[in-house]
């Protein structure tokens, strides 16, 4: 599948060395989406997976290894696909992302004291911080596993989980636990919780959401009793995943 989204793109021609090279085109499309994301095709270089490494070791090699003879382990076999795209001859590839873009864009639209003030510190780990919001201990108690639960917990909350799909990401058995797990990270953004609470009472005024650049996408049905649920949490994380 991967190659065939890669090779619809390609276009083949000579190249200043008078050498034929292959040049791959990638189509952005603004409006292919409801959410007002960039979606690419013909190829689509937004789903090129990440570097990948297999174990080559079969389990009757792992035996050995623990008698006299045994063979050295051997090394993992490293697959990355990202190493077959280069520049032409005297150009880089640059690769840029922004740094926690969805938390700071929650920042900005709730106005929330709290995670602005988390955000504006030059080299604090933001999930670290917010893990210490959350569970309401100093910052150098705060463990790795700690930090992961609240960096799920807020992604969650950014994106409209429920508390099924939390505990799924969390490797949590009990939904309930997962419900007051985001109940409480919640309670710990009030500026945050208040901005969802209006955005979501303003589009069942409206049946519809707005970004800052005045986009629009109408949600009928946001006031049907059979689709409130999932409307509602469409509303919520529509604002700022389109800015995104």
């Amino acid at each position: 599948m991967l190659a065939a989204a890669v090779t619809q793109g390609i276009q083949v021609g000579p190249s200043t060395s008078q050498e034929y090279v292959v040049r791959l085109r990638g189509c952005f499309q603004q409006t292919a989406t409801c959410t007002g994301r960039l979606a690419m095709n013909e190829p689509n270089l937004q789903t090129v997976p990440k570097p990948i490494e297999f174990d080559t070791n079969s389990s009757q090699q792992l035996q050995l290894e623990e008698s006299e003879n045994a063979a050295p382990p051997l090394p993992p076999v490293s697959l990355n696909v990202r190493a077959a795209f280069v520049a032409p001859p005297g150009c880089l590839i640059l690769s840029v992302d922004y740094s926690q873009v969805e938390l700071r864009l929650i920042a900005h639209l709730s106005e929330d004291e709290v995670l602005c003030g988390t955000l504006a510190k030059d080299g604090q780990d933001p999930f670290t911080a917010m893990a210490c919001m959350w569970q309401k201990c100093p910052i150098d108690q705060v463990t790795p596993e700690r930090r992961d639960q609240a960096k799920h917990l807020a992604y969650g909350l950014l994106y409209g989980m429920g508390p099924n799909a939390v505990a799924g990401a969390l490797n949590i058995r009990d939904v309930r636990t997962a419900a007051e797990w985001q109940e409480s990270f919640l309670n710990s953004m009030p500026g945050v919780q208040a901005w969802i609470k209006r955005v979501k009472e303003d589009c069942k005024q409206t049946e519809c959401v707005k970004t800052i650049s005045g986009r629009r996408r109408y949600l009928p049905h946001i006031n049907s009793k059979s689709h409130e649920v999932k409307s509602t949490e469409y509303s919520g994380n529509w604002e700022h995943s389109q800015v995104a």
